[in-house]
């Protein structure tokens, strides 16, 4: 949160530390993985373990915080997601409110009659649903008044251009407004330094993440500095 210096939530991130190939980074195996119908396996994974991973700060201490989870196109054509959530959010006995959930733009308005149909039953659950990357996708905003969004997250192209044009300023400021008009908050994703984060706090944007927060982190480095939810800045994630 830009405003009270505080985590408000985490993004759950996949990275994949090859024995022999070392690093290899998303861009690369989620669209494989895309491709032979292995993200099913990935994006359950992923669920069960923040779903652990919150189970877990439940048991440790009573202030939880949320973790965000993106949703791939195939994931989200699956029919049974909503029930897939419900189970593992009784499993462990996880408040909807504690996942949130992140699609894009060109995902939600690939199937509109499904996509309306799903995210109405998810946010029924109580999830809150985030609109990823906005304004690298459709043009239209028609659809923002038709599905059930609660976050929009800014891409990084446009906090990119805030510091070098007023145009650039403007355009995040006119989708901050809009989105406060439509009762959405807002996140600036890629935030890099000082000056991009005063400016967006200035202007009203409620959320920040980037690498002038942090970088991402191991979820036992995150704990370390998750005990306390202020935080100062270049030391976690917002």
């Amino acid at each position: 949160s830009m405003k009270e210096y505080k985590i408000s939530h985490a993004e759950a991130l996949c990275r994949w530390n090859h024995a022999t190939h070392g690093y290899i980074p998303p861009t690369e195996f989620i669209q494989i993985a895309e491709e032979t119908g292995q993200i099913h396996t990935i994006g359950d994974w992923i669920l069960i373990n923040a779903c652990k991973q919150l189970e877990r700060w439940n048991l440790e201490k009573s202030d939880i915080i949320p973790i965000a989870i993106n949703l791939s196109p195939l994931q989200f054509e699956n029919t049974n997601l909503p029930r897939l959530f419900a189970k593992y959010l009784s499993k462990h006995n996880i408040k909807a409110e504690n996942i949130h959930i992140e699609l894009t733009e060109s995902l939600i308005m690939s199937n509109i009659k499904h996509s309306i149909h799903v995210l109405k039953e998810l946010k029924e659950m109580g999830l809150t649903i985030y609109l990823d990357d906005f304004g690298t996708g459709y043009s239209s905003l028609n659809y923002l008044i038709h599905f059930p969004i609660d976050i929009i997250k800014i891409d990084k192209s446009f906090i990119d251009n805030i510091q070098l044009s007023n145009n650039g300023l403007s355009v995040v400021k006119a989708i901050i407004k809009m989105a406060e008009s439509l009762s959405m908050k807002v996140v600036a994703e890629g935030v890099e330094n000082r000056e991009q984060f005063e400016m967006l706090r200035d202007i009203g944007c409620n959320y920040a993440q980037g690498y002038y927060i942090s970088k991402p982190l191991p979820i036992d480095d995150f704990d370390l500095v998750s005990l306390n939810r202020n935080f100062s800045l270049n030391h976690i994630i917002s």
